[in-house]
């Protein structure tokens, strides 16, 4: 509600009161995380991008098997044009995950052909963003994905 009605008193007393809280109470409160989002949403609409970053870099570190928050991250650093380590951040596998089937959405294979593009393999990002646009067709990222790529190769 305070971000909502641009309260900044009500949003500081309630951001005290979650950092306040132990993260592992916080988890249990909030397991979808809504509350790092909202926090990452409210800092990117203040035009504060470092604090946006700084709330998803401390998601990563808290649970850094978490694929959202990497995913995150590495959406956050390609919007900021900071492609390198992008690749870097999205390949780390955590043990016993379905990693390699989270990969496939079509939102991650946006994610590292931008990358991808960004670090000279066009190629292989256009490869990666028609995959994604046959996982998900319905997907604007992944048409948006495509058209960037093909683009690069044709200069």
């Amino acid at each position: 509600m305070a971000i909502l009605t641009e309260d900044d008193s009500l949003l500081d007393a309630a951001l005290s009161e979650i950092l306040a809280l132990p993260y592992d109470r916080r988890v249990e409160l909030d397991p979808k995380r809504d509350v790092g989002y909202l926090l990452k949403q409210h800092h990117l609409a203040q035009e504060d991008r470092t604090k946006a970053f700084s709330v998803v870099q401390n998601a990563v570190f808290l649970e850094p098997s978490r694929l959202e928050s990497r995913k995150e991250m590495a959406r956050l650093r390609l919007q900021a044009n900071e492609h390198k380590g992008v690749a870097s951040i999205l390949a780390v596998a955590p043990q016993g995950s379905n990693y390699i089937e989270e990969l496939r959405s079509s939102a991650m294979l946006t994610v590292v052909a931008e990358a991808e593009e960004q670090t000279g393999e066009v190629k292989n990002a256009i490869r990666l963003a028609q995959k994604g646009v046959m996982i998900s067709p319905w997907d604007t990222m992944a048409w948006k994905a495509l058209i960037y790529a093909r683009s690069k190769a044709s200069v």
